[in-house]
């Protein structure tokens, strides 16, 4: 997938939507899949701040806009070349466990007997830590299928895919 200007958007992808144009903004960051946005990233800059993802719906195609360092980059995808759009839900990543115990003798210190109870209750369920949903968008480019993978930020998972489900309905499926 090679990076394209701004101004070459709709001789490649066709038109977006003059009055309200369907886009997604600020839900993803990248991930990885664009050899001139990891090159931009650097190996010192990857873990700082994580480049924002834009989509747009065009008439031909998906405009997918990636911002980093106050500088978008644009890439075009036509709807010929998506192969599929998949949504990967996160997989638990640590169970903590919540001390009984512990939580009990803190109650017990601070408010005697009935706190030693309702500390000794309030430990019983177990924390679960899970990892984000990814989207996944793999795209016939230059004779060989590449991938671009954005992470989704935590709660924006459902307006993600319903914009996807309302405008790439044939190539979208979620992975659970």
């Amino acid at each position: 997938m090679k990076l394209i200007k701004k101004n070459e958007l709709e001789k490649t992808i066709g038109k977006k939507g003059f009055w309200s144009p369907k886009k997604i903004v600020g839900l993803c960051e990248y991930g990885a899949g664009i050899e001139e946005i990891d090159d931009a990233l650097g190996a010192q800059n990857f873990f700082k701040v994580k480049p924002l993802v834009n989509f747009t719906k065009h008439s031909d195609g998906i405009e997918v806009s990636i911002m980093h360092n106050f500088k978008l980059y644009y890439l075009a995808i036509n709807n010929s070349d998506i192969k599929s759009i998949t949504l990967e839900s996160g997989g638990i990543i640590d169970i903590e466990e919540r001390s009984v115990l512990k939580r009990a003798i803190v109650g017990g210190l601070i408010l005697g007997p009935i706190g030693a109870v309702l500390g000794g209750v309030s430990g019983v369920k177990d924390k679960i830590i899970k990892d984000n949903d990814s989207l996944i968008i793999i795209a016939q480019s230059d004779g060989k299928e590449q991938a671009l993978i954005c992470t989704i930020k935590k709660g924006k998972t459902q307006e993600l895919a319903k914009f996807f489900i309302e405008n790439f309905r044939n190539s979208f499926s979620v992975n659970k």
